[in-house]
């Protein structure tokens, strides 16, 4: 290879609010840019919630600007069809599913040519994509290009769980189909490994397990910062227990059954709740919320750029989560000094708490244990700040450093072979 920048375009849905894409973010903001000539492409959406370093070239293409074509336009109108009536069950709302996957199917298509286009100007000696819907384009890229750049694909999450409500005749297939053409792809816990072997038959060899990393200064930096005005209000210092939970309102995240178990933690003592994020399920939450009689005791603070300044003020972390692949809300919660209660579903906690040892599982979907560990976490000070010290030297196993260099290792090791 020649001593020039190796070119290496990263691949993302967008950088709207998610782990995987501030994982992008940090990735793209740490790799050593003297020996990487890097740049970053939206295949979805050109959405931006995170500040990202301006010296990165980003790509925000003009999805509009394609048309579908006769053929494709045909192709998508029968797979439309076709999905639009699996399960059966689901018959009557045809309509509004046909509607949904068209739609989805003809961004789909719009993001493939875009990024097509985009390649076929950069040339990169590698591609890296981050989350399915980018890494099934990039893998149709290779495929249609002859292999001339390798490509390395993370999707963040557990593919079973992610896929069979999308894909429910072809979530495992699909996947086993588009992996054979990858050059590696990189799992984010050791639960995702398995389920990629043992449900997708991927080989070992070209799985790399690299852990999530955070900026743990940053984070402990941006944990002391002022927390906004208008929330400033719904977060009084008075001694009332106060329990947070920060992430996507969605069904992998599962605050449905934090909420029910907040019902039973409030009748034994005086606490609030406060949930940190966005998302398609806010309605549905807030109205559980209400028919649960809890209403004046949770607070919907929707998306936070510095949600930090949040976690410092409450005294318990809960991830209630049915599904993760790696929870990277779990290792800042730790690095603010946050006790945590998280379930013990697949993939990641286990992991991150490592069996426990640095706070309390319970399992998926069980509103009494949920609430139970709830209040041990509350009438024992002492074992909280216990969890919170450990947790504090936990975190500093995660800081981005080691998942920059992992990837750095990996990207040398496939371009030595370009």
């Amino acid at each position: 290879m020649s001593q020039e920048r190796a070119k290496i375009v990263f691949l993302i849905n967008s950088l709207g609010g998610g782990g995987a894409e501030k994982i992008m973010k940090t990735l793209l903001e740490n790799i050593d840019r003297d020996k990487f000539d890097v740049s970053l492409s939206f295949t979805c959406e050109n959405r931006i919630d995170y500040d990202i370093d301006q010296s990165i070239p980003l790509h925000m293409p003009n999805f509009d600007s394609v048309r579908v074509n006769a053929i494709s336009y045909f192709i998508i109108k029968m797979l439309s069809l076709i999905r639009c009536v699996i399960p059966l069950s689901e018959y009557k709302q045809l309509r509004k599913r046909y509607s949904d996957i068209y739609n989805r199917l003809v961004n789909l298509y719009k993001g493939f040519v875009v990024t097509r286009d985009y390649v076929e100007t950069v040339k990169p000696q590698l591609i890296v994509s981050f989350l399915f819907y980018s890494s099934l384009i990039a893998i149709v890229l290779k495929w249609i290009s002859k292999n001339r750049f390798k490509v390395v694909c993370s999707d963040h999450c557990t593919l079973t769980n992610e896929l069979k409500n999308y894909f429910p005749l072809t979530y495992v297939y699909l996947p086993r189909l588009l992996y054979k053409g990858l050059d590696a792809y990189v799992a984010v816990s050791e639960g995702v490994q398995r389920d990629l072997v043992e449900s997708y038959h991927l080989s070992r060899e070209k799985i790399r397990i690299i852990n999530n990393g955070s900026n743990i200064q940053e984070i402990k930096a941006l944990s002391l910062r002022p927390v906004p005005s208008e929330v400033k209000l719904l977060l009084p210092n008075d001694g009332v227990f106060s329990i947070v939970n920060v992430g996507r309102l969605a069904p992998p995240k599962n605050q449905a059954v934090l909420l029910k178990a907040f019902q039973i933690v409030r009748k034994h003592c005086a606490c609030r709740l406060y949930v940190v994020g966005q998302g398609e399920l806010l309605t549905e939450l807030t109205n559980l919320a209400s028919v649960l009689g809890i209403t004046q005791d949770v607070y919907f603070l929707g998306w936070q750029e510095n949600p930090f300044s949040i976690m410092a003020k409450c005294d318990l972390f809960v991830l209630s989560s049915s599904w993760e692949a790696f929870p990277n809300v779990l290792v800042e919660a730790m690095a603010v000094g946050l006790p945590i209660v998280s379930t013990d579903c697949p993939t990641g906690p286990r992991e991150a708490l490592a069996d426990g040892a640095y706070g309390d599982l319970i399992p998926v979907n069980d509103i009494e244990a949920l609430a139970n560990a709830i209040i041990r976490m509350h009438d024992d000070t002492a074992r909280r700040m216990k969890f919170a010290r450990l947790g504090a030297d936990r975190a500093e196993t995660f800081a981005f450093s080691h998942m920059i260099g992992s990837y750095e290792h990996l990207i040398n090791e496939l371009l030595a072979k370009y």
